[in-house]
């Protein structure tokens, strides 16, 4: 059997992860495809801060 050549390479996932990070967002992960294609997960800053406020306040009701 010979093997089969990647469908992408490293440079291809960095250039995708830098490409998101320009965009101003925040990678929380990546997937990777059988058939080479790149998901790139973000999360939204503003959601982030939305769930940090909410914890905090539910922490000071209880005490």
């Amino acid at each position: 059997m010979t093997a089969r050549p990647a469908p992408f390479k490293a440079p291809d996932v960095k250039r995708a992860v830098s490409c998101a990070l320009s965009l101003g967002l925040k990678v929380t992960g990546f997937e990777i495809g059988t058939d080479g294609r790149i998901i790139v997960h973000t999360s939204d800053a503003a959601a982030d801060s939305a769930d940090a406020d909410l914890e905090k306040w539910k922490r000071s009701r209880n005490g």
